[in-house]
């Protein structure tokens, strides 16, 4: 689902966290507007915040988020997802892979 939503255009992440249930991955979009979460298992959408308020959905935590160019690690004081900023270039909230290393990364063929 994420590599279809970026070859849509759109800017996307898979996210690593938690639900209810566990531990768990989906997908995230953001626009200068607004953050919405994809549930890859089913296409259902949860906008983060509504009027900057949370919205009840069953995603708890997250941990980091990546692309095919660039991963994240969350670096809040705090993990809930309700209570996260997804402003990725606020490197005191979200601590990037330094783009050196993710070109040591080797590409398989």
């Amino acid at each position: 689902l994420c590599n279809l939503l970026l070859g849509f255009g759109l800017e996307a992440y898979v996210v690593i966290g938690r639900e209810d249930s566990g531990p768990h991955m989906w997908v995230m979009t953001r626009t200068d507007k607004e953050v919405i979460f994809w549930e890859s298992l089913t296409g259902s959408r949860h906008v983060h915040l509504k009027d900057g308020q949370p919205v009840t959905y069953k995603y708890t935590h997250v941990g980091c988020v990546f692309n095919d160019s660039t991963f994240y690690a969350n670096v809040q004081t705090t993990d809930q997802v309700q209570h996260c900023v997804f402003d990725l270039d606020d490197e005191a909230k979200w601590k990037p892979m330094s783009t050196m290393k993710m070109k040591l990364i080797k590409k398989q063929p």
